[in-house]
């Protein structure tokens, strides 16, 4: 098995994802963890991020309903976007739907993507949270990164999209489920 960053050894047993920005440890993979991953495509620096939650082995039931509360809440994010709805109301969504989970993340939600220039791939112009008062237009694209980070365990799915006229498309068409290894 590969190598996995980890600074927080208690958590080896129930999964790694319990924060979405970790540290090199050394440790192994486990049967149990399940791991973040977020890759960027690119194009003449044009950026497009996606992540995806990795299972090893078996998923917790904790795990199962925390996959689908943040399926549910993208779809609802998802949903709601189109030019001219404030991108609070995107935030809103995905609060009110993690709600009916018992769950909340007040954090933001996601941001503005377009050229990037490494090491970042975000513009920092938009940022998907309940204070941003933008509105949506057509042609705007976004990273929207669902994700819930629990103690000693997470999920994560993200989204890059360009809105359109009637809604958002999507820039890739990899399965948002929970993948199992």
């Amino acid at each position: 098995m590969g190598r996995l960053p980890l600074d927080r050894p208690d958590a080896a047993h129930r999964g790694v994802c319990g924060h979405p920005h970790l540290t090199w440890s050394g440790r192994e993979f486990a049967d149990g963890d399940a791991v973040v991953v977020e890759l960027s495509g690119a194009h003449q620096r044009y950026n497009v991020p996606l992540a995806r939650t990795i299972m090893l082995g078996s998923a917790s039931d904790e795990l199962l309903r925390l996959e689908e509360a943040v399926a549910a809440g993208l779809d609802a994010v998802l949903s709601e976007a189109a030019p001219g709805v404030p991108v609070a109301s995107l935030a809103h969504a995905w609060n009110w739907k993690l709600a009916e989970y018992g769950l909340e993340k007040p954090s933001r939600l996601g941001y503005s993507i377009g050229v990037g220039y490494p090491p970042d791939w975000g513009e920092r112009t938009v940022s998907i949270r309940s204070e941003d008062e933008n509105e949506l237009a057509e042609n705007m694209t976004f990273h929207v990164i669902c994700g819930m980070w629990m103690e000693g365990f997470g999920y994560e799915v993200s989204e890059s999209v360009r809105v359109t006229s009637t809604g958002v498309e999507t820039f890739t068409s990899f399965p948002r489920a929970l993948i199992h290894t």
